[in-house]
């Protein structure tokens, strides 16, 4: 299946908030992250073993946990995400709750 360009376009132009296809958009993925390492850190908490948690997931997963862990804003433009990470890339975000 190719991606007609105009579809490109309309997510270039609108890098954070477009969602193809009902799909899920850049800023919805951020807030899912958010959540989760949010509620990974007050079960942590409670815990007196402070072993670190293994995550794996695709790489804009692992992009917006780092980029939140860092207190980064979303990507306005698609120019700004990140590169693509090499294959068995180990990061290991340091994520502090602001809430």
């Amino acid at each position: 299946m190719q991606i007609a360009k105009k579809h490109i376009d309309d997510w270039c132009n609108n890098f954070a908030h477009f969602a193809p296809n009902n799909g899920e958009s850049l800023q919805q993925l951020f807030e899912r992250v958010e959540e989760w390492l949010y509620a990974r850190s007050i079960e942590r908490s409670c815990e007196r073993d402070r072993t670190p948690i293994l995550v794996v997931g695709h790489v804009c997963w692992s992009n917006a946990a780092k980029m939140i862990a860092a207190s980064q804003y979303i990507s306005k433009l698609a120019a700004e995400w990140p590169r693509s990470v090499n294959y068995q890339l180990c990061s290991r975000p340091d994520f502090q709750p602001k809430r």
